[in-house]
């Protein structure tokens, strides 16, 4: 629903080295060969009713492949301040956006655990900041930015078979 493709979710990825067909919605995360990636989600917002404030939101992305020497990665989320429709343009490689995905206002992190099936979600709540950017939002489409803290490694390998969801 509310796609900027048919049939693809409106979640990706940008490198600064490396481009991605914008048909395809993997949501990897981290460092892969010589490229690095950051992760997005976009999500259909339409207007809020202020009589009825948001408490709570968790961003809840199935886990993938978690492919690390380590047991655990932790993963930020940050505001976005790249128009949606051109996140899902992702069709070349580009330093700004890669950059406006994993800086700027923080909206919440947690530590994701290695072990796990891959189509389990994995909950990351977001902070007062993130709930505030998502109760106000003045647009159809609210954005979230992902890095992890330790960017050698990754997380949400083959991804592209998952939707991921804001509860």
């Amino acid at each position: 629903e509310h796609q900027f493709d048919t049939g693809v979710d409106n979640q990706g990825w940008w490198s600064p080295t490396d481009f991605i067909n914008s048909a395809n919605d993997n949501y990897f995360c981290g460092h892969l060969d010589l490229a690095a990636y950051r992760s997005f989600f976009t999500f259909y917002t339409p207007a809020w009713n202020p009589q009825e404030p948001i408490v709570s939101a968790i961003l809840a992305p199935p886990r993938g492949g978690v492919n690390n020497s380590q047991s655990s990665v932790e993963l930020q989320l940050f505001d976005v301040t790249t128009p949606a429709a051109t996140l899902k343009n992702n069709k070349s490689a580009n330093g700004t956006i890669y950059n406006d995905l994993g800086s700027g206002i923080n909206y919440g992190s947690a530590v994701v655990i290695a072990n796990g099936t891959p189509s389990e979600a994995v909950q990351i709540p977001l902070n007062a900041q993130g709930i505030a950017a998502l109760q106000s939002t003045t647009s159809n489409y609210f954005s979230i930015g992902a890095r992890l803290t330790n960017e050698s490694q990754k997380i949400f390998t083959f991804s592209d078979v998952y939707t991921v969801t804001l509860i």
